[in-house]
């Protein structure tokens, strides 16, 4: 091989190894959208060093603030009749910790069921004869739908918010439809974050 085409070799062999590395810069991020009022996905694992980017692909202000959502320190108690095509309302705004007793006041059986905006479930009660009764504790914010499993055709919205616990790591301030805000983690551990905007929005990093 000549002196030239040795030296031709060289330069493309640096260029490939520039290009590996620029290509594992890249895939050394991780995103997470804003959108329908919930962090997606709501849990990350990522490397260490990984900078990850939030999107708000929503219509509303959103914001990413360090910390946790916290429970009432007064838990507050709310009555909900079950009847067999309605409940006795039709939205719910909850403090986490707070607790909703619903009571079947119809004639036949009743199933309360309690969904997340994934259409998780989260808490199906025993079936209820008349007069029975079920107990929700919130254990998580969020967005959820309540309805009868035996009969879902009423459903009532329901909000939980929690009580925002800064921890002072990263504040994105308030973020414009269509905006981003980016952190780098630099240690290992798990980080929890919310929404300054909306209470009910939650997400957690771990980071390894």
């Amino acid at each position: 091989m000549t002196r030239k085409a040795l030296i031709l070799l060289a330069v493309a062999l640096a260029a490939s190894t520039f290009g590996c590395g620029g290509s594992d810069n890249n895939e050394n991020n991780n995103f997470i959208t804003i959108t329908e009022f919930q962090f997606q996905p709501s849990q990350t694992t990522v490397p260490v060093g990984t900078t990850v980017q939030w999107l708000n692909a929503g219509n509303a202000t959103h914001s990413v603030v360090s910390g946790t959502l916290n429970a009432t320190r007064f838990p507050t108690t709310t009555q909900v009749d079950v009847f067999p095509d309605q409940f006795s309302m039709l939205n719910l705004n909850l403090d986490l910790g707070d607790q909703v007793i619903f009571t079947n006041q119809g004639p036949v059986q009743a199933q309360v069921r309690v969904q997340d905006q994934n259409n998780s479930v989260i808490f199906l009660s025993a079936v209820l004869n008349p007069t029975q009764q079920a107990i929700w504790r919130t254990t998580k914010v969020g967005r959820f739908s309540i309805t009868n499993a035996l009969s879902p055709g009423s459903i009532i919205a329901t909000t939980v918010t929690g009580f925002p616990d800064a921890n002072g790591l990263f504040d994105s301030g308030v973020i414009t439809p269509g905006g981003k805000f980016q952190f780098t983690f630099n240690i290992p551990g798990t980080f929890t974050y919310f929404c300054g905007v909306h209470f009910e929005e939650q997400g957690t990093i771990t980071v390894q």
